[in-house]
């Protein structure tokens, strides 16, 4: 999550105008991934990553 919300600001504060536009829009949609792995974590669900799902990093 971290990495996502630093490379997006990073993409989107290089866009002169509408990245200003856009990050607003792009920072509310990152709270709320947060927010829905916060609630995932305390209900014990565990989901897999989208591109590193696959490798288990802990046995």
């Amino acid at each position: 999550m971290l990495i996502a919300g630093v490379a997006g600001n990073i993409v989107i504060r290089i866009i002169p105008f509408v990245g200003w536009l856009l990050l607003p829009i792009f920072s509310f949609l990152i709270f709320i991934a947060a927010v829905m792995g916060i609630v995932n974590t305390l209900n014990g669900k565990a989901n897999e990553l989208p591109v590193i799902g696959k490798f288990e990093l802990i046995k």
